[in-house]
C-alpha cells in the first residue's frame, strides 16, 4: 500500500475544513452556495474551452468559489505529454481531466481521496457503477464528471422497407438480419451492396476495440483484472466460467464471422467505407458508436432518417451492458493548492452541476440521482439508460492496446491463427503491457 507522504499529512492539517465543507455540499445538503475564497485553481481538460468556461461562469453566479476558477483547453492528441511535462516541471494545473483509459498511467501523480473523507459506501450511492473504475486502495482517484455510453443507431428507412418495426434486442437476433434482402444487399457477384451491421473488421470499424470489450465484458469477461486488496492489475483475455466457456474467445469468434465469407452471417469487409460514414450515407443499416456523434450524425446527413436504441445485449444473460467513455475530476499531487482544488471538484459534482456540465458537453450524466429523473428528449432517455449500463476498463497503455486488438481481430479474419491462438497472443502482450 502507498505510503503517506509528508507533505500529504501537512496539507491534510490545513484542508480538513474544507473537505468535512464538501462533502456536505457532495452528500446533496449543501448544493454549491456556501464558502469563502479558494483562490486560484487551475483545470485541464481537452473539452472546448468556450463550452466549459461558460459553464464555470454560469456557477460563479451562484457560487463566488468559481470566481478563481481557470479551465484549459489542451490537445487530447499531446494532453498526456503536456500534463507530463508541466508536472514534473512544477507548472501543471491543480485539477485535471482524467480518462478511464489514463488512470493507470497517471496514478502516481493524483492525489487521492481517503475513504476516511468520501466513503467507497457514498461514492457508489452517488455514481454509476463504472466510476468505480476511479477506487482505488489508497482512495478515490477521481470523481466521475460524465459518461458517454455506445448505443445502436438505426436506419428507420431500412428497417421499414424490410418490414420489421425495430431494431434487434438480442444479438441472436441480428442474425437473420444479415440474410439477403433483409437489411443485408449483394450484388450478382456477391459484394456487399448495402450492409445490415459493421462488425467482424477493425481498420474501417469506428471503435472496434470498444465494440469488442463490450461484447466480452457481456459474455461475462474481462479485459484487465484489478486485486481488490493490492490494486496490482493483470490480463484478464484468458478468463474462463465455471462451465470452461472463454468470454473474449466466444465474444472474438462471434465479431469476427460476419467478416468471413463463408459465414451466412457474412455482411462487412474492409473494401467497406469507414462504418460512421457508411450510415450516414446509407450504407450501412445499424452503426453502434457513442451518444455524443449524435450531433455529427445529423450534420453528416441532415436528411437521414435514423433513431437510437440499447446496444444488443446477450440473450438471458441477466445483466445488461454497454461500453461507456468515462471522463473524471483527478487533483493533481503537486498542486500548490490542494485544499481549494478539492473544494472545486467537490462542487462540480453535484448533482445541479454535473446534470449542467453533461448537457453542455453532449455526454450523459453519472449521478444516480440525477439519471432516475426521465428525461422528455427520446434520444436522452436511451442515453440515460445506456450510462446505468455502462461499464468499461483500465487501458495501461491506449496506443499499445489499439495495436494488441487490431492484431487479435486481424490475425483471425485473415485465417493466420485460430480464434483461442489469437486470444493467447493477445493476453500475452497485454500482460507485459502491465507489467
Amino acid at each position: 500500500m502507498k505510503k503517506i507522504s509528508t507533505f500529504q499529512i501537512i496539507v491534510t492539517g490545513v484542508f480538513i475544513f474544507f473537505i468535512v465543507a464538501g462533502v456536505i455540499s457532495f452528500a446533496g445538503l449543501g448544493g454549491l452556495g456556501g464558502g469563502g475564497s479558494v483562490g486560484n485553481v487551475v483545470i485541464w481538460g481537452t473539452y472546448d474551452d468556450n463550452t466549459i468556461n461558460e459553464f464555470i461562469f454560469r456557477l460563479s453566479n451562484d457560487d463566488p468559489r468559481f470566481d478563481t476558477v481557470t479551465y484549459v483547453e489542451k490537445d487530447s492528441r499531446t494532453f498526456d505529454a503536456d500534463l507530463v511535462e508541466a508536472l514534473a516541471s512544477g507548472d501543471g494545473p491543480d485539477v485535471f481531466l482524467l480518462q478511464q483509459e489514463t488512470v493507470l498511467r497517471h496514478k502516481d501523480k493524483i492525489f487521492p481521496i481517503p475513504y476516511s473523507t468520501l466513503s467507497e459506501r457514498d461514492f457508489k450511492d452517488k455514481f454509476i457503477e463504472e466510476g468505480e473504475l476511479f477506487l482505488s486502495s489508497d482512495g478515490v482517484v477521481g470523481l466521475p464528471l460524465t459518461v458517454d455510453p455506445m448505443v445502436l443507431y438505426w436506419n428507420r428507412d431500412h428497417y421499414s422497407q424490410a418490414g420489421l418495426s425495430r431494431p434487434p434486442k438480442f444479438w441472436d437476433e441480428l442474425l437473420s438480419l444479415t440474410h439477403q434482402d433483409i437489411l443485408t444487399t449483394r450484388g450478382e457477384s456477391g459484394a456487399i451492396i448495402r450492409s445490415a451491421f459493421a462488425l467482424g473488421e477493425y481498420q474501417n470499424i469506428a471503435h472496434a476495440k470498444n465494440i469488442l470489450s463490450m461484447l466480452i465484458l457481456q459474455a461475462g469477461g474481462s479485459i484487465v483484472n484489478k486485486d481488490s486488496t493490492t490494486g496490482v492489475v493483470s490480463s484478464g483475455l484468458q478468463r474462463r466460467l465455471s462451465d470452461g466457456q472463454s468470454p473474449t474467445e466466444n465474444a472474438l469468434r462471434f465479431y469476427t464471422d460476419f467478416a468471413n465469407p463463408a459465414k451466412s452471417v457474412y455482411t462487412w469487409n474492409r473494401a467497406l467505407p469507414e462504418s460512421r460514414e457508411a450510415f450516414s450515407s446509407g450504407v450501412l443499416s445499424n452503426y453502434i458508436g457513442f451518444a455524443s456523434e449524435l450531433g455529427a450524425i445529423r450534420k453528416q446527413n441532415a436528411n437521414l432518417n435514423f433513431d437510437v436504441a440499447p446496444v444488443p445485449q446477450v440473450r438471458n444473460a441477466g445483466t445488461s451492458i454497454t461500453y461507456g467513455n468515462m471522463t473524471a475530476l483527478a487533483v493533481s499531487e503537486t498542486s500548490k493548492n490542494i485544499a481549494g482544488a478539492l473544494q472545486i471538484v467537490f462542487a462540480l459534482v453535484s448533482d445541479s452541476a454535473l446534470q449542467e456540465i453533461a448537457t453542455a458537453v453532449n455526454e450523459s450524466s453519472v449521478s444516480r440521482a440525477v439519471l432516475s429523473e426521465r428525461s422528455s428528449d427520446p434520444f436522452k432517455v436511451i442515453f440515460n439508460d445506456s450510462a446505468l449500463q455502462s461499464r468499461g476498463w483500465l487501458d495501461p497503455e491506449s496506443e499499445e492496446t489499439n495495436r494488441i486488438f487490431k492484431t487479435m481481430i486481424e490475425a483471425v479474419v485473415s485465417g493466420r491463427l485460430r480464434v483461442n491462438e489469437s486470444v493467447n497472443t493477445a493476453d500475452s502482450a497485454l500482460q507485459n503491457l502491465l507489467r
